[in-house]
């Protein structure tokens, strides 16, 4: 009689039930609460927290709150957040646990806020953001910093931030989880100088030696997110991730060597352990490069095109893909990857069936391959040692699931035995749209084969994957016909 129960209200289970609950059970209703941002989020799930108001005694929330384990830009919501924590309250709400990765220099004042908020659910937000701002870098610093912090709430609650295919999300139980680049793409140009120039005033104004350290500190969290917008072009891309017009793809075009070089700074930087997609964001980087395609037939758009394939310092991915696109015609190594023919087809590894030839959905030619939810096939292919190879597929699902991720990896096999595997997972699809995905392998100096896995995992079982168009190119046969194109 004097335990307490608690139970998961969690997506095919989150409606109330019919009937009163014992007072000793407490639901823990799971959704993100920033998500209730958006108006018609907001409605839904307080009319939610209503209902489960009028069966329970009282309620707990599982919230949602991921940072830099996802997302490149600190994900600020103090203000609101703090509203739907009181709003929470005012519903019988009197527990909260929240799934995050808290990680200080990063969204330090999030944390504490909700802390706060939990023990006076009254306490003032701007107060205690202050308090802790003041605490971390003194008071001279602590403007700049709660400016900083300011742009980032304004970010993640604006306008801008609604036009982007990552707040599509909003209406399943989290956000998805930092897709890729579509949660970058709400900055304007001159947005990051900006915030630069807080974050210089925070280390300048900064007096004791521990303020001056966590200044340093914070600055560096900042230099993270400044090089990730310059790696995916953030500040040229609109929210949309639609080029305009051949001006700005042009402009893109010109500053793909600094965001080669942002890309590699990135990637050595202290924060990058942190973040779980790293190893994406080369990928990621590439698709933003491919919104200039409708505009390579442009004059300046080719020039420039052909001025980073002449470069020696531009990556063999980027060379061979711009190579294709300008209408180089290397031999796809893999047969049928538009999988027009009836054979060959891929080796489906395992499958709860479905796995077939389908005419619904097409990237190239008339005819994909469909995966259900549950599948993984394979690929195989001879190879030369030492020569670079460019894998590359589309991929698309109308309404792609939450926790629903696509995965594929290549490695290089002697025999039977496995030498590298090169893996790309967890990633994510975009709702109605064809998205193209690669990756590069040079085998080892006794590789005999190629093996390409692609599967699934986590989808609902009434999701649609469609892959098609599949090829593998040996860069430097692309090589060798550029020199004969010469």
């Amino acid at each position: 009689p004097k335990v307490y129960f608690t139970s998961l209200a969690y997506r095919e289970v989150i409606a109330p039930p019919s009937f009163p609950l014992n007072k000793m059970v407490v639901p823990m209703i799971c959704f993100e609460l920033a998500a209730m941002n958006d108006p018609e989020v907001a409605d839904r799930r307080l009319k939610l927290l209503k209902e489960w108001s009028e069966k329970a005694a009282q309620l707990d929330l599982w919230d949602y709150s991921y940072g830099i384990m996802f997302y490149l830009f600190p994900r600020i919501y103090f203000k609101s957040h703090s509203k739907w924590l009181e709003e929470f309250h005012a519903r019988k709400g009197r527990a909260v646990g929240i799934e995050c990765n808290p990680l200080l220099p990063w969204e330090g004042p999030k944390y504490y806020l909700m802390a706060k908020k939990m023990y006076d659910i009254k306490a003032d937000p701007e107060k205690i953001v202050m308090d802790w701002c003041t605490a971390a870098v003194g008071a001279k610093s602590a403007s700049p910093l709660r400016k900083y912090y300011q742009f980032w709430e304004d970010y993640w609650t604006g306008g801008e931030i609604r036009k982007t295919s990552w707040y599509a999300s909003r209406f399943s139980t989290y956000l998805s989880l930092g897709e890729l680049p579509g949660h970058t793409l709400a900055l304007k140009k001159g947005d990051m100088k900006k915030l630069r120039g807080l974050m210089e005033a925070v280390k300048a104004n900064a007096e004791t030696p521990e303020q001056k350290k966590r200044a340093a500190v914070l600055m560096s969290g900042f230099e993270f997110s400044e090089l990730a917008a310059e790696t995916l072009f953030s500040e040229l891309l609109p929210p949309e991730g639609k080029l305009p017009d051949s001006a700005s793809a042009e402009e893109l075009m010109q500053q793909i060597p600094e965001a080669f070089k942002a890309h590699e700074k990135l990637l050595k930087h202290p924060y990058a352990k942190y973040y779980r997609g790293i190893k994406n964001i080369a990928a990621a980087q590439l698709g933003v490069i491919g919104t200039v395609l409708p505009y390579l037939h442009e004059p300046k758009v080719k020039a420039a095109a052909e001025r980073l394939i002449a470069a020696p310092e531009t990556p063999a991915l980027l060379r061979g893909l711009l190579k294709i696109w300008l209408g180089a015609k290397p031999v796809n190594l893999l047969s049928n990857g538009s999988f027009e023919e009836a054979a060959p087809l891929p080796k489906v590894m395992w499958s709860e069936g479905g796995a077939c030839r389908s005419a619904k959905k097409a990237s190239d030619g008339d005819l994909s391959f469909r995966m259900p939810p549950k599948c993984s096939y394979r690929y195989e292919l001879p190879v030369q040692p030492g020569k670079t190879y460019l894998f590359m597929f589309d991929a698309q699902i109308n309404h792609p699931s939450i926790e629903g991720k696509l995965n594929y990896q290549l490695s290089c096999f002697k025999g039977k035995i496995a030498l590298k595997h090169i893996k790309y997972p967890d990633n994510r699809l975009t709702a109605g749209k064809w998205t193209s995905f690669s990756g590069v392998c040079t085998p080892g100096g006794n590789a005999e084969t190629l093996q390409i896995l692609i599967w699934l995992r986590d989808f609902e079982q009434n999701d649609e994957i469609y892959i098609d168009n599949v090829r593998v190119y040996c860069l430097d046969d692309l090589q060798k016909i550029s020199e004969r194109k010469r």
